[in-house]
């Protein structure tokens, strides 16, 4: 039998758009950046004044980075504003803050985190918002216990990325986004971290008894190596593959993968 594992739609639409989860972040006064929504060119001006510079400009739906875009003063700012053709979008701007990338892949169940790998970039200076060249798996007691407060209010149900910034003054984390979905790394959080989320995903739907992995080892991966790895989905279930695919078509519609 093929269990349904799904989040309730107003929870999974919080999760997944970039405004409604910094004011839910907020309200339930766990850690975000500042930020604001903006849909004019006053409004734009005036938030942006108070956020200050350099900031970044994101569009409330997006996924791997895509129109994220770095801005060390208004003049630049307006320009974009004034030439975006997709300006209609809804956008949030945030202040820039130099730190490491973290990314927390979990697997939950009626909000309770049953499974996770955490991965974290070098710090990050510049505006490359697509991809990081080297992560380190470890493990993090706040990170985790963070992001499983998180869950927990949005009674999420399957697998999630969130992405989390960690600035580099005070080594405080700040929550930027929910990536309802497998990730890029999903093979490196196998071969590296020792966790395959899909397997692991694919036996709960079918009902079957999870020895979950508790111990994440510190080890680095090379991101660019990620086609050198000799076909590491090989050693994926071949049951995984299949149900995957199963797993998919009873997923609500989900734009923007």
């Amino acid at each position: 039998m093929l269990l349904a594992w799904g989040t309730e739609i107003q929870y999974f639409d919080i999760g997944i758009n970039k405004k409604r989860l910094a004011e839910f972040l907020t309200v339930h006064d766990l850690p975000c950046p500042k930020f604001a929504a903006v849909t004019t060119a006053e409004e734009l001006q005036m938030e942006s004044s108070k956020i200050g510079f350099p900031l970044i400009v994101k569009p409330t739906r997006s996924n791997f980075g895509r129109g994220i875009k770095k801005f060390e003063k208004w003049e630049d700012l307006k320009t974009f504003y004034d030439n975006d053709k997709e300006i209609d979008k809804e956008y949030i701007i945030q202040p820039f803050i130099i730190g490491s990338d973290i990314t927390c892949n979990v697997i939950c169940k009626n909000g309770e985190v049953l499974c996770h790998s955490i991965q974290e970039s070098p710090v990050k200076y510049g505006s490359n918002f697509s991809h990081n060249d080297i992560i380190v798996f470890h493990d993090d007691n706040q990170v985790i216990r963070t992001v499983a407060r998180m869950m927990k209010l949005l009674h999420w149900n399957g697998v999630a990325c969130v992405d989390i910034r960690r600035n580099n003054k005070d080594q405080s984390i700040l929550i930027l986004e929910i990536n309802g979905r497998f990730w890029a790394s999903m093979v490196a959080s196998y071969i590296r971290a020792g966790i395959n989320f899909p397997e692991i995903m694919a036996s709960l739907a079918l009902g079957e008894t999870v020895e979950f992995p508790f111990n994440v080892r510190q080890t680095k991966y090379h991101s660019l190596n990620i086609f050198r790895i000799n076909y590491g989905l090989r050693k994926l279930h071949l049951k995984t593959l299949n149900i995957s695919v199963i797993l998919l078509t009873l997923l609500p519609d989900w734009p923007n993968w």
